[in-house]
């Protein structure tokens, strides 16, 4: 299963927030042929943003820049992995 995930950065003020994803995860979808289940988006843009789009869950996280979107595919990880990469990225 592919577990590469995409960081997509979109500055356009004409897209509301909701848009800015479902551009990135269309681009994503064609490219790796899987749809993402994750979007990570800046903490400090959080709020401009829903807390899901589709299947998309959205979620804040304090390591993506300004106007980008980190999308995942499906976790393959286990629990144990998960709170890790979490930990670390909290850190």
């Amino acid at each position: 299963m592919n577990s590469t995930g995409m960081l997509w950065y979109c500055d356009e003020k004409t897209l509301t927030a909701e848009q800015r994803i479902v551009r990135a995860a269309e681009y994503y979808s064609k490219k790796y042929g899987i749809m993402p289940v994750i979007a990570l988006v800046p903490t400090k843009q959080a709020n401009d943003y829903p807390a899901s789009v589709g299947i998309l869950q959205v979620r804040p996280d304090k390591s993506i820049g300004r106007n980008c979107i980190e999308l995942h595919p499906p976790e393959t990880l286990t629990m144990e992995q998960r709170l890790e990469r979490y930990l670390e990225r909290q850190a």
